[in-house]
């Protein structure tokens, strides 16, 4: 027995310890939950300074991190394995590291005086020249595009960083120690950004970048998506359905503009053709049934061609840019203008009545002859007729079309054709002429 309880003891006492340890990291992972927590209410309201979107959308694994630990972060647009290809190909945090100095705002326009980071007790702010720790009671700021900030302990030091940022006899990167990328070191970490030079002619507005006359760049970096509505202008740059359509001058945002413009109006264009072929094909009845897949597969290719302009449309309002949303409703709202009401007009002129279907005289019933001449009635049911302008008509016409048909009306509501016809033997003759013009016939009343 005292065996017995001894290895039970020996066995209690293993699992205790055992336990332990898994204590302790469960303990860590909460703190570490705790703290990257508290971080993203730090940094939730903090924008990218090339493209202003919120970087919490990348959730902050994008950052240049600065000597002694101090971060800017920046969103994910790109990923900078084609850096080789230009600028507009670097990595935003490496943009950022090499271009710092562009990104400073002198006046601190845009920033507040407040250091929140400062109070995080899970991750100490250091400055970026001396290592010192830096508190919310005593501190001094570098403000940065869109509104992040570089905390210093003494105007000394923010002075000697901001010196050494703007020195062009200094190698970019300046105060730079990592740059990240979605977690993992940046493709394009450490390399030299082209510098582009500017020339511009005179007589022009901007030049081949689209700077103005002040220098400032008509947009920086590129967004295929923008967080709510903004301008483009001294913003982002829209990147424009495809990758290489970024419209990062005045000419390249204007001939967006106008295609964008263009683009409700190609669509309804593209409706209104399909809708005349398929009239067309209806009123030139064919047996050949090749023919018929011809007719089909015309309307089916201009059907594809309408549902990609549509999508393209939705995918302009997506992007959230205030211009070319404002470009693309007033094209479909032209685009209505300069075909509905065409059409409508047109519809309107082919629902009069015909001699066929004139009414009484003295202002009574419509087609008074179908409760008169009744020993030469033909009634017809029709239901796929839906209205009056297209189907009606079409049907109307191809049985005033037959020989001894003298009045025909088309009633919409009971989808009812009457046919007065001076020949009894019509009834075969008056389904075919339906059916030839695609729709189905059936008989309700024949003459005795």
């Amino acid at each position: 027995m005292m065996r017995f309880l001894g290895i039970v003891s020996a066995a209690v006492a293993f699992v205790v310890l055992a336990t332990l340890p898994s204590t302790d990291a469960h303990a860590s992972h909460a703190a570490h939950a705790a703290q990257a927590t508290a971080a993203a209410g730090i940094h939730d309201d903090k924008h990218c300074p090339l493209c202003n979107m919120y970087v919490k959308d990348d959730n902050l694994t994008w950052f240049t991190e600065l000597k002694n630990g101090q971060r800017i972060y920046t969103c994910g647009m790109t990923n900078g394995t084609q850096f080789s290809r230009g600028k507009n190909s670097f990595s935003h945090p490496s943009l950022v590291g090499a271009t710092l100095g562009s990104l400073i705002v002198p006046d601190g326009t845009g920033c507040n005086a407040t250091c929140p980071e400062c109070d995080d007790p899970t991750t100490p702010v250091l400055d970026p020249i001396t290592g010192t720790k830096i508190t919310s009671a005593k501190f001094t700021y570098l403000c940065l595009k869109k509104g992040q900030k570089i905390y210093f302990e003494s105007d000394t030091s923010k002075a000697t960083f901001t010196s050494g940022a703007l020195s062009k006899s200094v190698s970019s990167y300046f105060g730079v120690n990592t740059l990240t990328c979605n977690g993992v070191a940046c493709p394009d970490s450490f390399q030299e950004v082209p510098v582009v030079v500017d020339t511009p002619a005179p007589t022009s507005l901007r030049g081949s970048t689209g700077q103005g006359s002040n220098g400032e760049p008509f947009c920086s970096g590129s967004s295929a998506m923008f967080s709510g509505f903004q301008t483009t202008v001294h913003g982002t740059c829209v990147k424009l359905l495809f990758q290489p359509w970024v419209l990062n001058s005045q000419l390249k945002y204007a001939l967006g503009f106008i295609g964008v413009f263009l683009l409700p109006l190609l669509n309804e264009g593209l409706v209104h053709t399909r809708e005349s072929l398929r009239q067309s094909f209806r009123q030139r009845p064919t047996t050949s049934t090749s023919t018929k897949r011809l007719h089909k597969l015309t309307l089916t290719v201009l059907y594809m061609g309408q549902m990609t302009l549509a999508y393209f449309a939705m995918l302009v309002v997506m992007i959230y840019d205030t211009g070319l949303f404002v470009s693309l409703i007033f094209g479909f709202g032209v685009g209505y203008m300069w075909f509905k009401e065409s059409k409508r007009t047109k519809d309107v002129a082919v629902t009069k009545p015909s001699k066929t279907s004139d009414p009484a005289a003295g202002g009574g019933p419509v087609a008074p002859w179908r409760f008169q001449r009744l020993e030469d009635l033909f009634v017809l049911y029709v239901p796929q007729m839906k209205c009056m302008a297209n189907c009606g008509s079409t049907v109307q016409r191809a049985l005033e079309g037959i020989d001894g048909v003298d009045q025909v009306y088309v009633d919409m509501n009971d989808k009812c054709v009457y046919v007065l016809a001076s020949t009894s033997d019509a009834r075969g003759v008056l389904v075919d002429a339906v059916d030839a013009v695609g729709f189905h016939a059936t008989v309700l009343r024949a003459p005795n």
